[in-house]
């Protein structure tokens, strides 16, 4: 039979001009959000030409839009069987699939998509989702599929031998970072390039992450991290399918990877930072006690706590025990400025953890920050009329509103010869009053807000300017200074914390929130241009960055030096204090004292679930509490509080060296589990805690997908307290009795109120009931 002329196409595929006429009107009705009609048109379009598997696609996704999931389902597998293999069609039912909870169907679809297009950056992050969430056999053929040779296009199967690397670094929060955001901030800017520069050299770092969904350090290949780092840094388009691509194979890759085994004595090397990385201590702990690793954080700053006034409360509330732990954890410590090794000292002796300057290393940020010139054909973002520019995230912190001040006053002075003032960086924490402050007409008429700049277009803005202001209040270091003087640009900086070791006698500076100072110093500036130049030149002539190379040289020097200090002690359990309460909830506190710590740092092993608002959740095979006990005259007293899962459950500990409790623990329950503690027993308590969660088989590999939370029994915490001692126990007592711990919490600070944000002793939710 001879097929009708066809002269038009859709999507690729030849039709008639009729069928091309029908698709068309229905791809309108769909664009306006009318589904019945987009989806009538295209059925008419299907009884002309019923092979076109594209429009099959098309008519189950109106269907959905219906809620016709059944009709939708038909469609796209009718898709199926006129194209095998098609990637779109087996996205749409991916999604059906997840939308319904069939998880095991969602893996498989989303994996033949993404093996057929890996451009489809919605079956990468769909395939992701279903590995974390795809439990038992369903789980197991899913892994079994993934790890087939060549089923994921440019998902590398393993990790290069990492055997002979003395230096591994954790890239856990870069990777967290760029789930949400493309473009670095200063610190994720760092990380990149001091990471790129040091694979360079010989023999080359290994790279790990600790992700959600692995309770593991996993292995991460460089040539992954590379690709992705080079792509954030050339757009701010989160959108952009080679991003979307890069980000996924990497997620993929860290989902399928194995955990890492690091080199005996390793040094474990975070450049950015880990508060936002749940349970990370404790696996700092797991790895320090199976491969002896050394910890060497890289500390930026420590302005939540020297300056609290710029970060919200839960800002301050993640940032005090992250602090807490890498003082406890820590073997060495990097910073970027001498500034912030005065910090560090002085927090650590505040906090009752005094630090051996030797083992604080400065690798100061002066670093040639230049980047290659754009493409001449690149756009370019720079205003028409002159223009001064001023880099940072937007917040008060950043001495924004003091700039609008000043420029305020200088347009009031001299009106439309102020230059332009061009603000380049992302909204940030307590922005409020930067914005307010901008409802000034006059103001704002003369001030551009940037986001999402790129690096390109960022050296080009940094090369047209007069010059640029940093009147921060506080930093680390300040990255946007030496910016402006690698490009030969004058800078007006604040006279504050690290700035002065950034800008040298190179910067001209004002006292931070001094505007009159400023808007001073920037007319001298933007009036005075024989004394601008004299300055540019001044710089262009006496400032010699070095290059993230010699940075990277220089930090394996540190590291190098640092470990021939000698190998670090076996971390010890922490020390209990007898009459108080032990949390292991989410630590709460605001500010750094000599008793601020962590409950959380009892937990041995890696048998916990983070720590949430009402305690620490046992996994399933149980978790270990290990306890250091001061010296003693009698027998201890101790008891556990148990919180209840969404089910009743058996509950066991085990003591070392003591009597084994049992019982059995209602829903929605809690209870205390209490004993005594022999005179003769040892001097550090362990327990062993079971939960009645029977316990996964094999170890810490991806098929073991914890329960969900309200599954599984916390601990609250507990207490201990010699047995006999009525003086030392009757307050413990009573606030027990009272239902409120606080005034007793070995961690509470006495100067912390928790003013209008008190945490009650008792933080589960309705239906709670004590056994």
């Amino acid at each position: 039979m001879k097929l009708p002329f066809r002269t038009r196409r859709s999507a690729g595929v030849p039709v008639t001009p009729a069928t091309h006429r029908i698709i068309a009107a229905a791809n309108a009705a769909r664009d306006r959000g009318d589904w019945p009609a987009a989806a009538a048109q295209y059925r008419q379009a299907l009884a002309q030409d019923p092979t076109l598997a594209h429009i099959h696609v098309q008519l189950g996704n109106m269907a959905h839009e219906q809620n016709n999931d059944a009709e939708a389902r038909a469609a796209h597998e009718a898709a199926l069987r006129l194209r095998p293999g098609y990637a779109d069609a087996h996205l749409q039912l991916g999604h059906l699939a997840d939308a319904r909870g069939d998880h095991a169907a969602t893996g498989a679809h989303y994996l033949a998509a993404y093996t057929a297009d890996p451009r489809l950056g919605d079956a990468a992050r769909g395939l992701h989702r279903a590995m974390a969430r795809t439990r038992g056999d369903a789980r197991t053929r899913l892994l079994d599929a993934l790890r087939t040779p060549g089923s994921l296009p440019g998902v590398p199967p393993s990790v290069p031998d990492a055997a002979a690397a003395a230096i591994v670094f954790d890239i856990s929060d870069l990777v967290g970072y760029w789930s949400g955001s493309r473009l670095p901030t200063g610190i994720q800017r760092v990380q990149i390039q001091l990471v790129t520069y040091a694979l360079h050299q010989a023999p080359p770092p290994g790279l790990c992450c600790f992700i959600e969904g692995r309770d593991a350090w996993i292995g991460l290949d460089p040539a992954l991290f590379q690709v992705a780092a080079a792509l954030s840094l050339a757009s701010g388009d989160a959108d952009d399918p080679a991003w979307i691509a890069a980000l996924h194979r990497l997620h993929l890759h860290l989902m399928l990877a194995a955990p890492c085994a690091f080199p005996h004595g390793a040094a474990l090397v975070n450049l950015g930072s880990s508060w936002q990385v749940p349970n990370y201590f404790l696996f700092i702990r797991d790895a320090k006690r199976r491969f002896g690793i050394r910890y060497v954080p890289f500390i930026h700053d420590l302005i939540p706590i020297l300056a609290p006034q710029y970060f919200t409360v839960s800002a301050r509330r993640d940032v005090v025990p992250w602090v807490a732990g890498v003082f406890a954890h820590a073997d060495h410590i990097l910073v970027n400025s001498e500034a912030t090794k005065r910090d560090v000292l002085q927090v650590g002796a505040t906090m009752g953890r005094a630090l051996a300057p030797e083992d604080v290393a400065v690798i100061r940020l002066d670093a040639d920050c230049r980047n290659p010139d754009p493409a001449p054909n690149a756009p370019d973002p720079s205003p028409a009329e002159p223009f001064v520019l001023f880099v940072a995230t937007i917040e008060v912190r950043k001495g924004h509103v003091t700039a609008l001040d000043a420029w305020s006053a200088l347009i009031a002075q001299h009106g439309p010869a102020v230059p332009r003032l061009v603000c380049v960086g992302k909204r940030g924490w307590l922005s409020g009053p930067v914005y307010r402050r901008l409802e000034d007409p006059a103001l704002a008429a003369r001030v551009t807000l940037r986001h999402a700049v790129s690096d390109a277009e960022l050296a080009r803005l940094y090369r047209t300017c007069l010059f640029t202001l940093y009147p921060s209040h506080y930093e680390g270091w300040g990255l946007p200074i030496t910016e402006s003087l690698c490009h030969g640009k004058p800078v007006i900086a604040a006279d504050t914390s690290s700035l002065p070791e950034a800008g040298g006698d190179l910067a001209l500076y004002v006292q931070p929130g001094d505007a009159p100072a400023l808007a001073e110093a920037a007319a001298r500036l933007i009036f005075n241009a024989p004394y601008r130049e004299a300055l540019a030149a001044r710089i262009r002539a006496g400032f010699h960055p070095r290059t993230w190379s010699g940075l990277a040289t220089q930090m394996q020097a540190e590291l190098a030096r640092m470990a021939a200090r000698g190998t670090p002690p076996v971390l010890p359990s922490p020390m209990a204090r007898l009459g108080a309460y032990h949390s292991l909830a989410q630590s709460r506190a605001l500010r750094a004292h000599a008793g601020a710590a962590s409950g959380e740092a009892f937990r041995d092993g890696t048998g916990w679930a983070p720590p949430d608002a009402a305690g620490s959740r046992i996994r399933p095979g149980g978790a270990v509490l290990a306890v250091s006990l001061p010296p003693r005259a009698a027998p201890l007293r101790a008891g556990l509080l148990l919180l209840g899962a969404s089910t009743p459950l058996d509950w066991r500990i085990d003591v070392r060296g003591g009597p084994a409790l049992s019982g059995t623990l209602a829903a929605v329950a809690r209870t205390w589990a209490t004993f005594t503690y022999p005179m003769d027993a040892p001097g550090e308590l362990r327990l062993r805690l079971d939960a009645g969660v029977p316990e996964p088989t094999g170890d810490d590999s991806p098929e073991q997908v914890p329960p969900d939370g309200n599954d599984l029994v916390a601990l609250a915490g507990f207490f201990i307290y010699p047995e006999g001692e009525a003086a030392r126990a009757m307050p413990l007592l009573e606030a027990i009795a009272l239902g409120n711990l606080d005034d007793v919490d070995a961690f509470h600070d006495p100067a912390d109120q928790h003013a209008g944000d008190a945490r009650t002793v008792w933080p589960w939710p309705a239906g709670h009931r004590t056994e």
